[in-house]
């Protein structure tokens, strides 16, 4: 008797590194609120605006946070200031402005920009731009559109230039109906495609996929949306007019030996860098219907759902039929 063993792969883990703190002054700052405003004075003549960061360096720097409205030649011609506070490594800060929306009916408005200034030096830190369009918020299932299609005509201040006639357009037609897991048993959305087209980089508020875990495949996956589905996280990547998915790094947790995953940290599991389907799971996820979630997407604040099926081909390591990877026995004559 004699086995043969095709092959054995041992599965890599991708753990965070630990990031230590830098002894010199760092000035980062990483945004992460809305920065399109639908202003319309003729419905509301003030507006709420908020905006949201986070600081990731390292200083000891007073600053405060300032909206300010422009003109061609860079000159504020309208501007509102927070109160001054220090930095604290990776606190969140929000700042809110009660802005004049009619200010910018002003024809001399041409950008208007969220500052970050020291409050002794007044040096600008670091600034976002803010954009000025009457936004759909539309709910839209893409599969209920005919051609793949979703298109929006947009005109705004900040967009190129002042009050420009701009098209947002969505192409749908490379997402894929099915989602499903690689070799090493991690769940892959490589091939979910959003074709963006438009001056400004894509956002979007959140994203997550959604589904029915009859079999508790998934025991430690407590998020949930409204209807009580289980939620996986997802975050994007943009290159060129290309917009990709994947599961949201460093937010899951992971069993190394199971490679059962939770979203908060247990006894025993450690960060990971992609989402794992648990071992010897695969068969049991044949078939699970998955809601893609997309909100706030775009300039326009879409609300997006595409409805898809999981399906894949090979376990890693198993029974041959099944698996990308097997052990075969039988007799040889060698």
């Amino acid at each position: 008797m004699k086995n043969y063993l095709r092959r054995i792969l041992m599965v890599p883990m991708a753990i965070i590194p630990f990031l230590s703190g830098a002894s010199s002054e760092d000035l980062s700052f990483s945004f992460y609120s809305d920065y399109f405003y639908p202003f319309n004075p003729i419905e509301e003549r003030y507006q709420t605006i908020k905006l949201c960061y986070r600081f990731t360096g390292h200083s000891s720097r007073t600053v405060y946070e300032s909206f300010g409205m422009f003109n061609k030649n860079g000159i504020r011609i309208y501007s509102l200031n927070s109160s001054s506070h220090s930095l604290v490594y990776r606190k969140k800060y929000a700042a809110t402005f009660n802005v004049d929306t009619s200010a910018n009916g002003n024809s001399n408005v041409y950008e208007m920009i969220f500052e970050i200034i020291d409050a002794n030096t007044f040096e600008r830190l670091e600034s976002t731009p803010i954009y000025s369009i009457k936004q759909r918020r539309q709910t839209k299932a893409i599969e209920s559109l005919s051609n793949g299609i979703l298109e929006y005509s947009n005109s705004g201040i900040g967009i190129n230039s002042y009050n420009e006639n701009v098209v947002e357009r969505f192409d749908f037609n490379s997402l894929n109906y099915y989602v499903g897991s690689d070799v090493y048993y991690t769940l892959d959305m490589s091939n979910q495609v959003i074709e963006y087209t438009y001056p400004l980089p894509y956002r979007q508020t959140d994203a997550y996929l959604v589904f029915e875990d009859k079999d508790n495949i998934f025991p430690y996956i407590f998020l949930r949306d409204e209807s009580g589905r289980k939620k996986i996280f997802l975050t994007y990547e943009q290159n060129g007019n290309y917009v990709t998915f994947k599961p949201m790094p460093a937010f899951y947790y992971i069993d190394p030996t199971t490679y059962i995953m939770a979203d908060y940290k247990l006894d025993g599991f450690v960060s990971c860098q992609s989402f794992y389907l648990p071992i010897g799971q695969r068969e049991k996820m044949e078939g699970m219907k998955m809601t893609l979630v997309i909100n706030g997407a775009g300039a326009n604040r879409t609300n997006l759902t595409y409805e898809m099926t999981f399906f894949s081909m090979y376990n890693l390591f198993g029974r041959c039929i099944t698996s990308e990877y097997c052990v075969k026995g039988g007799l040889s004559n060698d």
